[in-house]
């Protein structure tokens, strides 16, 4: 950027600074336009004191944030992709502002740890109810993507009705209870809430805190009593028999190793359902009591599941059903033989527990919204895919989930999560154990949430991180470009915006000062074939812009013969400047990556001059390098010299995103740009064929001359 430049881009981030901590911003621009530079400006500025309003500060201390350290730090940009987290890392040094990896965050990375660590949606050693996560799953039918709001709509209202069914089912089974205070409670909740619906829970679940004290009263009487009558039964086990438990415990061994057998074979998870009427009540902190005080480690283990298969036999019998088969509870059970409940107490446990059954989803609903939506989801992904909906024909394996499925699990819990916790109230409670389910996701929330290259990310994506901004700042600030969207899945237009949410606003900025005057009229047209965005970009009037033509080499399939003209064009740039600028070499695919780097470093050794091949977008270089690079890993950098190789190879493999590809690829470059297509220009783009040259020799005799 010139000197004459920097007052037009100081004016513009000015403006920008002004507006208030609590906006929800997205900047939108072509390259070369100081985006980036803006947002972390802006950042910096937000997090330090002296430059905040007392309106801001006033929002900070609403937080709780006790000082101002604890602001300092509490942010989060989020990038597409790990080269963009290398580049933004630098553009963050550059303009002196500490960002640590835990601020700076790659999506996939940030929602990995989120769904499995934070939230339980994905399987661990720890929860075996959870998916497994394959970015390559293809579950999704080929116009899903394009309605990714819909889609999310459409589930969320399904999960959301199908769990207030549960809550509505649970008040009718208690109306039926013989136990007249369970009745009762049953009529009050009622009376409170006629019918659940699914967009009124957070009204439902605040009168079920209401109640919170008299349903787990009601509980623990029932536990109780459960509890007394399998230990009154255990004890007589280990009366006749002072090793049962020790026996029971080899037993689990094998049946664990057995079902893991099983499991890898079927590759389907074998176990209870996580919703269903085989779960004993393991969600309450009492159960982990031991039945016989003071004994440990695999005995202990012995204990529970002897309680939860007998508790889970009783409530089977107790509803007419028979646990199912292959699961652990069934086995146990079988294992058990007679030496469980006498026919007495099968009859009290049963009850107790179908009262308990009913009790649960009212006692921690919160908890039982985030620990269902595997399930849901499951159910959920077999109904539409037998409707022929949002998914494909292909075979699903209930177990598998892809990351933009996982997106939207996790949108779906956050969204909830925040409907309760913008309730002041329910910030203020989150130690009492009605609430303390909120509390991981609470401790998400930062002040301020940034994104980079917002365009890449998914709605869904988009609508998560605004969904962990504190309620009280609710501070989001993006930036991005339509046309150098990258991704399938990425946002489209500004109708997905108002979707991820109203309050956003877009400011355009339009002055360029990267490239010259020669690419930025190849950039537009670019744009204009492709007959769907704008490139706005204005040069300053009184800048001299002016560069060279790009080039061109068609017919060129041998990559010898490509490599060769590529080596005489960047030996041409190095003669005509005095030293080699910044240069990059774009391929269609990660294989052509390291073919292209070895034969191109052979032929321009003799220069002495170094070609790398930046493997999966692993590393940018040095800058008096030649690096190549997949085309896919290229946004945000930026290089004097850029070129594209196989534009038409390209073109086949993204038909859908190849004018954007093409597009990113010639704005990294701010004077030199080259193309090279094994046949002709593909038919898409075979107008702009008169905007090239064969090569810069003539430039650069006149520029020597």
């Amino acid at each position: 950027m010139g000197l004459r430049d920097q007052p037009i881009l100081d004016q513009f981030q000015d403006s920008i600074f002004r507006l208030p901590l609590d906006t929800c911003l997205l900047l939108l621009g072509p390259p070369g336009t100081g985006k980036t530079t803006t947002l972390i400006r802006r950042l910096g500025q937000k997090l330090n004191d002296q430059f905040l309003t007392e309106d801001e500060k006033e929002l900070i201390r609403g937080v709780g944030d006790p000082n101002e350290a604890a602001h300092s730090s509490s942010w989060l940009m989020f990038t597409p992709t790990d080269l963009l987290h290398q580049y933004l890392k630098e553009a963050f040094s550059r303009e002196g502002v500490p960002a640590s990896d835990h601020h700076v965050r790659v999506w996939s990375g940030f929602r990995l740890e989120l769904a499995r660590n934070t939230l339980g949606l994905l399987r661990s050693p720890n929860n075996q109810s959870g998916f497994v996560m394959q970015d390559a799953a293809t579950y999704l039918s080929d116009d899903t993507t394009d309605g990714l709001p819909d889609w999310f709509d459409d589930f969320d209202a399904w999960q959301r009705h199908a769990f207030a069914s549960r809550i509505a089912g649970a008040i009718e089974e208690l109306k039926l209870s013989a136990d007249g205070r369970a009745a009762d409670l049953a009529k009050r909740l009622s009376d409170s809430f006629p019918t659940v619906h699914a967009s009124d829970l957070t009204r439902v679940v605040q009168a079920l805190q209401a109640a919170s004290s008299e349903i787990r009263e009601l509980m623990r009487g029932r536990q109780q009593s459960t509890r007394d009558l399998v230990r009154r039964a255990l004890n007589l086990q280990l009366n006749r028999d002072a090793t049962f438990l020790d026996k029971l415990a080899e037993s689990l061994d094998e049946l664990e190793a057995s079902m893991r057998r099983e499991d890898a074979a079927l590759e389907e998870p074998i176990g209870d359902d996580p919703e269903g009427e085989d779960q004993e009540d393991d969600e309450d902190e009492s159960d982990d009591e031991g039945l016989v005080p003071g004994r440990g480690g695999r005995r202990a283990t012995a204990e529970r599941a002897y309680r939860r298969a007998l508790v889970a036999d009783a409530l089977a019998r107790a509803t007419g059903r028979e646990l199912r088969k292959g699961t652990r509870n069934r086995r146990v059970v079988e294992w058990i033989g007679q030496r469980g409940l006498d026919e007495r107490a099968k009859v009290t446990v049963g009850r107790n527990q179908r009262l308990a059954s009913a009790l649960r989803p009212l006692l921690y609903p919160i908890r039982g919204y985030f620990s269902g939506m595997p399930a849901r989801y499951r159910r959920y992904r077999s109904f539409r895919q037998s409707a022929g909906r949002w998914y494909s024909r292909n075979e699903i394996r209930a177990r598998n989930i892809g990351g933009l499925e996982v997106d939207m699990l996790l949108l779906a819990v956050l969204r909830f999560a925040r409907e309760l916790l913008q309730l002041a109230t329910v910030r203020r409670n989150l130690e009492d154990p009605f609430w303390r389910s909120l509390q991981p996701v609470y401790d998400q929330y930062r002040n301020q949430v940034l994104a980079d290259e917002a365009t890449d990310f998914s709605p869904v994506q988009l609508a998560c991180m605004l969904a962990i901004t504190q309620p009280v700042t609710q501070s989001f600030f993006a930036c991005g470009d339509f046309n150098q969207r990258l991704t399938p899945w990425g946002t489209r237009n500004a109708l997905q915006l108002d979707w991820v949410d109203q309050r956003i606003v877009t400011e355009r900025v339009t002055f360029g000062y990267r490239q010259s005057k020669q690419l930025d009229e190849f950039a537009r047209e670019v744009v204009r074939v492709a007959g769907d965005g704008d490139h706005d970009a204005v040069l300053p009037e009184d800048v001299d812009r002016d560069g060279v033509a790009p080039v061109l080499l068609e017919d060129a399939a041998d990559i010898g013969v490509v490599c060769g003209w590529l080596a005489e064009r960047i030996v041409e740039i190095e003669r005509f400047v005095g030293q080699l600028p910044s240069t990059a070499v774009l391929v269609p695919s990660e294989g052509d990556v390291e073919p292209v780097a070895l034969q191109l470093h052979e032929i321009l050794s003799e220069q002495n001059i170094n070609v790398i091949g930046c493997q999966e977008g692993g590393g940018i270089g040095q800058e008096n390098d030649v690096r190549v690079f997949d085309a896919q890993h290229i946004k945000g950098l930026e290089f004097e010299a850029a070129f594209f190789v196989g534009v038409d190879e390209l073109a086949d493999r993204y038909p859908d995103l190849f004018d954007k590809f093409l597009y990113v690829g010639a704005t990294r470059a701010a004077t030199y740009l080259g193309l090279t297509s094994a046949g002709k220009l593909p038919s898409r783009i075979a107008e702009l064929a008169a905007l090239f040259s064969p090569d810069w020799r003539d430039v650069g005799e006149q520029r020597m001359g």
